[in-house]
């Protein structure tokens, strides 16, 4: 949140999703993540996506032009195959998980057939995690063959969920595939 971003990186990811500061910055970071990553996946990403914002039909567009110059320097196509289907509240200010899971539930459409694809959906933050979990499995259920998220900033509020990645060890994707994948859950688990 604004208000509790401190830190330099905080105040420039924030800066960056509002007026478009710093994209050179954030540009650079990914584009070396993406290299060191996700580029040399074998097999490779069929393309990146641009997770909704919280409005409907709505997306961020200085994230959308981020990703379309990451997709000029690297290689990895990007298309917009997600939208948002209503308007919801935004889960920064939602207190628990029950409401944060019934906020996102299905208010996303995929707007493509995603069948047999390796999809890299990118998100500007993540506060716990749970709107990348229901998209991961709506993609899942609609037959993508693996979807990776990738977010610039995440959130210290479910600070017990979060995982170390060692950005200096040299990881292979398919690694992290495996041991970072999340448990698909049923409708009726959702």
């Amino acid at each position: 949140r604004a208000d509790s971003g401190d830190d330099e990186f905080s105040k420039q990811a924030i800066h960056f999703y509002l007026y478009g500061y710093f994209e050179d910055f954030f540009l650079g970071q990914l584009k070396d993540l993406m290299e060191r990553y996700f580029t040399a996946a074998k097999p490779k990403f069929d393309y990146m996506t641009l997770y909704p914002t919280s409005k409907q039909n709505g997306f961020n567009i200085h994230m959308d032009g981020l990703l379309k110059k990451l997709s000029a320097l690297t290689g990895m196509p990007y298309r917009q195959i997600l939208t948002r289907n209503r308007d919801i509240k935004s889960n920064h200010d939602l207190k628990t998980f029950e409401e944060r899971k019934n906020n996102v539930a299905e208010s996303i459409d995929v707007l493509e057939d995603v069948k047999g694809k390796r999809i890299l959906v990118v998100d500007n933050t993540s506060t716990t995690g749970i709107s990348l979990i229901e998209i991961t499995n709506q993609l899942l259920a609609k037959g993508a063959n693996t979807v990776v998220c990738l977010c610039l900033a995440l959130s210290d509020k479910e600070k017990e969920t979060d995982f170390d990645l060692n950005l200096s060890k040299k990881w292979d994707i398919n690694e992290i595939i495996t041991k970072f994948k999340s448990k698909k859950l049923s409708r009726e688990e959702r």
